[in-house]
């Protein structure tokens, strides 16, 4: 383990409290599950967290329409480029995949033929983006991969 990944868990054992105050069991948030030519999937391993690799996603702005969230995850988290009238949903999942609250999430997938990317991670925020042939996604991944896989047919 880097330090930054040392660093980014004891930041997030320490925020826990705020956090939980600033994600209630009613929040939506969204996550997209991009596909490429090769039918890889693209997974993102956040800094602060528990850094399970997962889609890239998160919170919807004030007033910000839950597809646009989406897309702009997407670009922020990956530096991917996908587009609101290509985004499939896949419905509301469940979350589970920390410790704190459960919350919902709008669930997207999209296709990104002929994009090389990820490039322009958003270094802040994001420690890896890579993408993963189903046959060998990563052992330590969020359960809503599986599940967004599932409702996409994949």
């Amino acid at each position: 383990m880097t330090n930054r990944e040392k660093v980014g868990k004891a930041l997030y054992r320490l925020s826990k409290p705020i956090i939980r105050l600033w994600i209630k069991p009613t929040s939506v948030r969204v996550r997209v599950l991009v596909v490429n030519d090769q039918k890889e999937v693209l997974l993102v391993r956040t800094w602060i967290g528990i850094q399970r690799w997962s889609m890239p996603g998160g919170g919807i702005g004030l007033g910000e329409p839950p597809k646009v969230a989406a897309v702009r995850e997407v670009r922020e988290e990956a530096g991917i480029h996908v587009f609101v009238s290509e985004l499939k949903e896949l419905g509301l999942f469940q979350s589970t995949e920390s410790d704190m609250l459960p919350y919902t999430v709008q669930g997207y997938s999209t296709n990104a033929n002929g994009i090389a990317g990820p490039h322009g991670v958003h270094k802040i925020e994001i420690l890896e983006a890579a993408w993963f042939p189903r046959s060998s996604l990563p052992k330590r991944r969020s359960p809503l991969v599986d599940e967004f896989l599932a409702a996409a047919n994949l």
